[in-house]
């Protein structure tokens, strides 16, 4: 039996992990039954881990983690010094509601770094939020001038070029701008249940390109690969846009593989991991993105010098969902990406 008593625990850099089942979501800024209900029990589980003036002071922040959802992380002294606490909101919404806790007392440098890459991104999602709803304002006055000027009769030839430039680079920063603002909707994706494997044969199949010089798709898929609660559309926007970025990095006539799998060690109590993992034979990414792929978006990509905005949205992604984006240098001599999700596994969890 578990002691609740934190002297009798020897500090351990291996985090504790438990998994609570909740009534339902709480609805964001609202004071519901769910609210009251799920953070009760979350408190209880904290409470039993960290000792009771831990858990009260944990408190707030619990309510505000469940009714913003996705991934908060926060710190609170215990007697045996400070404890890092990540709570997980995953739910279908319907049946299914869980709050995934990871604690930790003892922070290695490695999780240190993630959570303020998470931190970093978080900000950045921010700050370019505000600054994209600045300039749409801007680019609907540009773009409707443009058009105007377009639709005048007996407008000299010269001006009507110029007024198409400028109808074409609004477009393509109206592109940009709308691009960004998703990644705050990959930050905090929606409810739902998926079928890894329906969707990612389907993703395959509409992604693969034709023609002689054409990328070549691979696809290997396990038999049995749990089940993300997450909305499916999050789901497939995040590995089409692995797949988006592999075939943009592949040669002419080059490999993309996808490959997905249940791994064997579990995530939570009743969730294990899901790895996809993408793997191409094109240049490889920047070695400043190999440590956080996706954590700095401003800085430029592998391909042509475009935003890397896609892979951001990608991590955006994993880190709403407790989950984690690795990079590597894949056997093909390209890049290797691997998203790892938690999935619910009903054989372990089943009493």
């Amino acid at each position: 039996m578990m002691s609740n008593r934190i002297a009798d625990r020897a500090p351990s850099d291996i985090p504790e992990r438990h998994s609570v089942r909740l009534p339902g979501r709480p609805a964001l800024g609202a004071e519901d039954r769910a609210a009251v209900e799920g953070a009760a029990l979350v408190q209880a589980v904290l409470q039993a881990a960290l000792g009771p003036e831990a858990a009260r002071c944990c408190a707030s922040w619990i309510v505000e983690a469940l009714r913003a959802g996705g991934t908060s992380w926060h710190d609170v002294m215990t007697d045996a010094g400070v404890a890092s606490i990540c709570l997980t909101l995953l739910d279908d919404g319907a049946r299914e509601c869980h709050a995934l806790l990871s604690i930790a007392r003892c922070g290695s440098a490695a999780r240190v770094a993630e959570r303020l890459a998470a931190a970093r991104l978080d900000a950045m999602i921010g700050t370019a939020g505000a600054v994209c709803h600045a300039v749409n304002n801007a680019l609907t006055a540009v773009l409707g001038n443009a058009e105007m000027l377009l639709e005048t009769e007996g407008l000299p030839a010269d001006a009507q070029v110029s007024a198409q430039l400028i109808l074409r680079a609004a477009e393509r920063l109206d592109g940009l701008t709308r691009k960004t603002l998703r990644l705050g909707r990959a930050r905090r994706p929606g409810p739902g249940r998926c079928d890894p494997h329906a969707q990612l044969t389907r993703l395959v199949r509409k992604a693969a390109p034709s023609g002689a010089e054409a990328a070549r798709l691979e696809l290997s898929l396990a038999p049995d690969l749990g089940t993300p609660l997450v909305d499916p559309g999050a789901f497939d926007a995040a590995i089409a846009q692995l797949l988006d970025n592999a075939l943009a990095a592949a040669p002419p006539g080059g490999t993309v593989a996808l490959r997905a799998e249940r791994e064997g060690t579990p995530a939570w109590p009743g969730f294990a991991w899901l790895r996809v993992t993408v793997e191409d034979d094109g240049p490889g990414l920047p070695a400043a993105e190999l440590a956080f792929p996706g954590g700095g978006f401003l800085a430029p990509g592998r391909s042509g010098g475009r935003q890397p905005l896609g892979l951001a949205s990608v991590r955006a992604f994993a880190t709403a969902l407790g989950g984690h984006l690795e990079a590597g240098r894949s056997a093909r001599g390209g890049a290797r990406l691997t998203l790892r999700l938690p999935v619910q596994d009903v054989q372990a969890a089943a009493p």
